[in-house]
């Protein structure tokens, strides 16, 4: 996978137009072998964007590796030549935000600023939003690194 140096996306309701801040974006990364990776979600700001560079992919892979060496192989360019973006669920950060609780030191090293990182994601609004993920190859991303993510309120459950 060939990924720019930076990935600009811009998150806003799909109804209303309005930027969305505070929502966890996600980046999945398609493996040759073993499991895909997941880049550690970033958080849009109050302008509903968020930036995913290049390095921050290779970070979170790496650490991945570390932390989990058995369930892990290939680095960024050896992954298929597509991605997924899309909103991290709620369920998925209930779960970081819980294992982070249990076992801070280990959970820590997959974040550069882990304290920080996860009192924002405690914030985040992806419970109020469908995770409607899409898929962009290479070649778009490279055609433009700038994406816009329109996400759909969820409706209120009877």
């Amino acid at each position: 996978m060939k990924f720019p140096e930076k990935l600009s996306v811009t998150v806003s309701d799909v109804d209303s137009g309005d930027p969305l801040d505070k929502i966890a974006v996600i980046v999945r990364f398609f493996a040759t072998r073993k499991n895909d990776y997941s880049v550690v979600p970033q958080l849009t700001n109050e302008l509903g964007e968020v930036e995913i560079t290049k390095a921050d992919c290779e970070f979170s892979i790496e650490q991945a590796q570390k932390m989990f060496l058995m369930d892990y192989a290939g680095d960024l360019s050896a992954c298929r030549p597509v991605i997924e973006l899309g909103l991290l669920p709620p369920e998925n950060i209930a779960v970081m935000l819980e294992q982070y609780k249990t076992s801070p030191n280990f959970w820590s090293l997959g974040f550069k600023k882990p304290e920080s990182y996860f009192a924002a994601l405690h914030m985040a609004k992806n419970a109020e939003y469908l995770h409607e993920p899409v898929t962009l190859t290479e070649e778009e991303l490279s055609a433009s690194p700038r994406v816009s993510l329109k996400l759909r309120k969820r409706r209120p459950q009877r």
